[in-house]
């Protein structure tokens, strides 16, 4: 039967890396700019908002965000830590979630880069679920150039988005 989805499901993204299209709504790829990852544009500020599928508290959540210039027509650039720019938490960093979506969990950062087009990366990840970046699993993608549409579509834990400062 049809499958029906809610939000934070394990909803398959698309591998289509689609054309981002000024004022048109988000490609597939990119994370909800209501629900996932939040720009308020003009107080320098990123919200990425954590929800917990588990019917247990997700101890220990710990949310990252990295960000990286993207111009207009420039294939999106690989995931590689190094070469993305750190925002700093304005919030805690880390807390637990309480089960089934009782809520989203709300992680602030800082977020005020010169003018310009910017991808924003996200990583939620904890002991219990790691996402495939976290340098705890010892996996490539936490030390390798990865590139980003393989890396998010396959993992629920990561998310992107588009913005312009």
């Amino acid at each position: 039967g049809p499958a029906e989805y809610e939000p934070g499901s394990y909803v398959p993204v698309s591998l289509h890396w689609q054309t981002q299209v000024p004022l048109g709504p988000a490609p597939d790829w990119q994370a909800d700019p209501q629900q996932g990852i939040i720009f308020r544009n003009g107080n320098g500020e990123v919200e990425v908002r954590v929800a917990n599928r588990g019917t247990l508290v997700a101890n220990g959540v710990s949310v990252s965000l990295w960000f990286a210039p993207w111009a207009d027509g420039a294939s999106p650039p690989p995931w590689l830590k190094a070469h993305w720019t750190a925002c700093a938490a304005t919030s805690p960093a880390t807390r637990n979630i309480p089960p089934l979506s009782l809520g989203a969990a709300a992680f602030t950062f800082a977020f005020t880069p010169a003018p310009g087009r910017y991808l924003l990366f996200a990583q939620a990840t904890c002991a219990a679920d790691r996402a495939n970046t976290d340098p705890a699993l010892s996996l490539p993608d936490a030390s390798l150039s990865a590139p980003l549409p393989d890396l998010v579509a396959n993992d629920n834990n990561l998310g992107l988005r588009v913005v312009t400062v």
